[in-house]
C-alpha cells in the first residue's frame, strides 16, 4: 500500500503511526519469517547484481514474482532488508535454516504495479544502494526480500519474501579462500561386448541440448585461466568413438532409427572434438578413471583386487590411444568418495599421489584450512584430498527462488570462509557428482571463484604438494557398505573373472590382449558403480561375459572319432585323440581320459600340450590295457588351470591285444605246461633197471660146511 491512500482514510495521528509502523526497521523477532505453505506470493530472482560490492554500489535485483492463490492482491510492494553480518560457515548454515530476523539497514517500499490476479506471474525489478543496506564491515549480510499485498478481506501483511546473501569487503582480504575444481566426465556403461548399445541415449546427451554437452561446453566457457581436475570414464569415451566412427554404423539394442543412428554419429564426432578442446587447454589436468569405473570396494571384497589394479590400467591406456592423455594425474577418486581400510591397501600398489575423499571418509570430517590429510597406515606418500560437501551441494543446478540465487550462495560461502577468523587462508576442493548436470550457468560459479576478491582458484597440484593435516583414521560406515553391489552380483563377476584368467594363462601371452580385452572390458562394465542402485543395469553386461567365455571355450574341442570307437593294437599302444582349435592363437590343453567302472584299462596322468591356432593336431596319449575287449572311457579337454575346453567326449576303446598280467599269466601256464610234458616225456623215455640172475644148475646136497663136491 502506498502513503497517499493511507493519508486519505485515517487522521494526522494515524497517519504517523502508520507510517513509522512501514517505514521504521521492524524489531528483532517482531515479523516471523512466512513458512512454504503461508506465503501467497512465489519469488523467482533471474537477475543480482554485481556480485562483487563496494561502498557506492547500488544493488539491483529481478526477477519473477506469482501469486499462488486463488485471491487477488492489490497493491503489492516489495522491499530489501539487510540483517547482520555472519562471519563464519557455521553462521551462514544458521541462516540457512532460520533467517535471522534483525536488519541492519532497509530501503523503501516501492510499488509492483495493479493488482496481481489469481496465478498471474509477473516481472519485477527493485534496486536499493549498499549503504542505506548498512553494508559496512567486512561480512556476508542476509538479504531478504519482502514483499507486502492488501488481501482479499482488506487486510495488509507479508504475502511473500525470499531471503539470499550479500558477501561485502570494503578493502581486498588479506586471505582470500583458494578454490580446486573437479569437473567430471561421466556416465554409465552403455556399450556391450558385442558392441550393440543398450539404448541409443548418448546420442542426445553429446547432442547441443544433452547433459554430457553442457558438462564439456561449461568447462570450456569457464574462465580459460582456471586450473580445472578433470576426471574422463575411458568407458564414455571408447563409446563415444565407436558412436563416431565414419566407417559402420553404431548398432543399438532397441528399435533406433537410422535418422537416429545418424544423429547420433555427428554428435558424438563433435562432442569428442570439444573434449579434446577442453583436454588442450591450459591448466587442465586430466584424472583417469579406472575402466567402467568400478565399485573398488565390493570388487576387493570378491577377492577381485587383480582386476582393480586391471581397470586403472585400461582407463589409462584408453585415453592415451583415443585422446593422447599421457601425463594423466595418479590420483584415484574411488565411487561416492569412501574407502575401506583394505580397499587402501589394495590401491597401494598403484602409487596413487592422492586419493580424493568425501569428509565423512574420515574419522575427523571437520573443516580444516587445508584439504589434504595424511592416510594412516599406508607406507607411501599417497594423501587424502578432501572434498567440500557443502559447495559440492551448492554446485547442483536445483535452489530454491532460481539458480542466480544458486550462484549468490556459493559466492557467500566463499565470503564466509574468507571473513572466518584467523590469517591463514584457507583451501576447499570442489567435486560436483560424477554423473552431475551443470545446467546453463554453472560456468559462472567458476568465474565467480576465479574473479571475487575474497577467492582465487588454485591447480590440483598444488593442494598436493601441501602438508597434510591428521583428519583421523578412514571411516567406512555400514550404510557404505550396504550401498554396495550385491554380493550376489559381484560371486557372479568373480566367477567370470577366475574363467577369464584361466583362459588367459592357456593362450599365448602375445594373443591375450586381442582375444580377451574386450571381455574384461564388459566385466569391468558390468562391475560398475553406477549399478549400485540398480544392479539389474548390469545383467546384459554379465551375461555377454558369459556368453563370451561359453564361446571360447567352445572354440578348443575334441573331434568325435568317425566310428565313435579307437582301437588299441596292443598293450603299450597310445590313444591317438585329435584336437581342432579354431581360435586365432595357440593354446595349451591337458587331455584327461577316465574309464567308467571298468577295470584293465589305464591312462597315464594327464600331459600339457600346445595346440597351434587354427590346428587339428592328432596327439597320442599313452595308455595301457590289462586285457582285451571293449572299454568304455570319457576323453575330457581343459586349460591346464582346469577350464573345460568344449564337450567332453565319450567313445569306446577296443583292444585285442594282452597286457602284461594276461601275457604272464599265459607264459607262465605254457611254461608249466612244458615242464609237465618234458617231465613225462622223461620218465617214458629214460632205461629201465635190469633184473638179478639166477642159476640152472640142479642144487647139492651135503652138510653144511662141507666143500663142494
Amino acid at each position: 500500500m502506498n502513503a497517499r491512500r493511507l493519508a486519505s482514510g485515517l487522521g494526522g495521528a494515524g497517519v504517523i503511526a502508520v507510517l513509522v509502523a512501514l517505514l521504521s526497521p521492524p524489531p528483532a523477532g517482531a515479523v516471523p519469517a512466512l513458512t512454504p505453505t503461508s506465503a501467497q506470493v512465489r519469488i523467482a530472482v533471474t537477475g543480482l547484481s554485481p556480485t562483487v560490492i563496494t561502498r557506492n554500489t547500488t544493488v539491483r535485483m529481478s526477477g519473477l514474482i506469482t501469486n499462488t492463490t486463488n485471491q487477488t492482491l492489490t497493491e503489492p510492494i516489495l522491499r530489501l532488508q539487510a540483517g547482520q553480518p555472519l562471519r563464519s560457515r557455521a553462521a551462514l548454515a544458521r541462516a540457512d535454516a532460520r533467517p535471522p530476523l534483525d536488519s541492519v539497514g532497509i530501503c523503501d517500499f516501492h510499488s509492483l504495479g495493479p493488482a496481481l490476479a489469481p496465478h498471474q506471474t509477473r516481472p519485477f525489478s527493485t534496486a536499493c544502494g549498499a549503504k542505506r543496506l548498512g553494508l559496512s564491515t567486512a561480512g556476508v549480510y542476509p538479504l531478504l526480500v519482502n514483499i507486502n499485498a492488501v488481501q482479499a478481506d482488506g487486510s495488509s501483511a507479508r504475502v511473500g519474501e525470499m531471503h539470499t546473501y550479500l558477501p561485502f569487503f570494503p578493502i581486498r582480504p588479506r586471505a582470500p579462500v583458494r578454490v580446486s575444481w573437479m569437473w567430471p566426465v561421466v556416465d554409465q556403461p552403455r556399450q556391450l561386448l558385442s558392441g550393440d548399445f543398450t539404448d541409443n541415449s548418448l546420442a542426445t546427451s553429446f547432442g547441443p541440448t544433452g547433459r554430457l554437452y553442457r558438462v564439456v561446453r561449461s568447462a570450456l566457457d569457464a574462465p580459460a585461466d582456471v586450473p580445472l581436475l578433470v576426471p574422463i570414464d575411458p568407458n564414455l569415451v571408447v563409446a563415444a568413438a565407436t558412436m563416431a566412427a565414419p566407417d559402420h554404423a553404431y548398432r543399438v539394442r532397441r528399435p533406433t532409427s537410422r535418422a537416429a543412428i545418424a544423429a547420433g554419429r555427428t554428435n558424438a564426432s563433435a562432442w569428442l572434438g570439444l573434449l579434446r578442446a577442453l583436454i588442450a587447454r591450459p591448466g587442465v589436468t586430466v584424472l583417469a578413471l579406472p575402466y567402467g569405473n568400478p565399485d573398488i570396494v565390493a570388487l576387493r571384497r570378491a577377492g577381485l583386487s587383480d582386476e582393480i589394479g586391471r581397470a586403472f590400467a585400461r582407463g589409462g591406456a584408453v585415453l592415451a590411444s583415443n585422446l593422447g592423455v599421457t601425463d594423466a594425474a595418479r590420483i584415484a577418486w574411488p565411487p561416492g568418495g569412501e574407502l575401506d581400510a583394505a580397499t587402501l591397501y589394495a590401491l597401494a600398489p598403484e602409487q596413487f599421489a592422492g586419493i580424493i575423499l568425501a569428509p565423512d571418509a574420515l574419522r575427523d570430517g571437520a573443516p580444516s584450512p587445508t584439504p589434504v590429510a595424511a592416510l594412516r597406515g599406508l607406507n607411501t606418500n599417497t594423501e587424502a584430498l578432501i572434498t567440500d560437501a557443502t559447495l559440492d551441494t551448492l554446485i547442483r543446478p536445483v535452489y530454491t527462488g532460481g539458480f542466480r540465487l544458486n550462484e549468490q550462495r556459493f559466492a557467500a560461502e566463499l565470503a564466509a570462509i574468507a571473513a572466518s577468523p584467523g590469517t591463514a587462508s584457507q583451501t576447499v576442493l570442489v567435486a560436483p557428482a560424477p554423473r552431475f548436470d551443470p545446467g546453463d550457468r554453472l560456468a559462472a560459479m567458476v568465474r565467480i571463484s576465479a574473479t571475487v576478491p575474497w577467492a582465487q582458484t588454485e591447480p590440483i597440484n598444488s593442494l598436493i604438494d601441501s602438508p597434510p593435516v591428521d583428519a583421523g583414521p578412514l571411516v567406512y560406515p555400514r550404510s557404505s557398505g550396504s550401498a554396495e553391489l550385491p554380493s550376489s552380483v559381484t560371486e557372479e563377476l568373480a566367477a567370470a573373472a577366475h574363467a577369464l584368467t584361466d583362459f588367459a594363462g592357456a593362450l599365448d601371452n602375445n594373443a591375450v590382449e586381442a582375444t580377451l580385452a574386450p571381455a574384461y572390458d564388459t566385466l569391468l562394465s558390468a562391475s560398475s558403480a553406477s549399478w549400485r542402485t540398480d544392479p539389474a543395469g548390469a545383467d546384459a553386461f554379465r551375461s555377454e561375459v558369459s556368453n563370451r567365455i561359453r564361446a571360447l571355450t567352445e572354440q578348443v574341442f575334441i573331434v568325435q572319432p568317425a566310428q565313435g570307437t579307437y582301437s588299441l593294437a596292443s598293450s603299450g599302444s597310445p590313444l591317438v585323440v585329435t584336437v581342432e582349435n579354431t581360435l586365432d592363437s595357440a593354446i595349451t590343453v591337458r587331455i584327461n581320459i577316465t574309464a567308467r567302472g571298468t577295470a584293465g584299462f589305464r591312462v597315464h596322468p594327464a600331459s600339457s600340450y600346445v595346440i597351434p591356432a587354427h590346428g587339428r593336431p592328432t596327439i597320442k596319449v599313452p595308455a595301457s590295457v590289462e586285457r582285451s575287449g571293449v572299454f568304455g572311457v570319457s576323453v575330457r579337454l581343459s586349460t591346464p588351470g582346469g577350464t573345460q575346453l568344449g564337450p567332453v567326449v565319450d567313445v569306446q576303446v577296443r583292444s585285442t591285444a594282452y597286457g602284461r598280467v594276461a601275457l604272464g599269466i599265459t607264459f607262465g601256464a605254457l611254461t608249466l605246461l612244458f615242464v609237465l610234458v618234458i617231465r613225462r616225456l622223461y620218465r617214458r623215455l629214460r632205461p629201465r633197471p635190469s633184473a638179478p640172475a639166477t642159476s640152472s644148475a640142479p642144487a647139492t646136497s651135503g652138510a653144511p660146511g662141507s666143500p663142494p663136491s
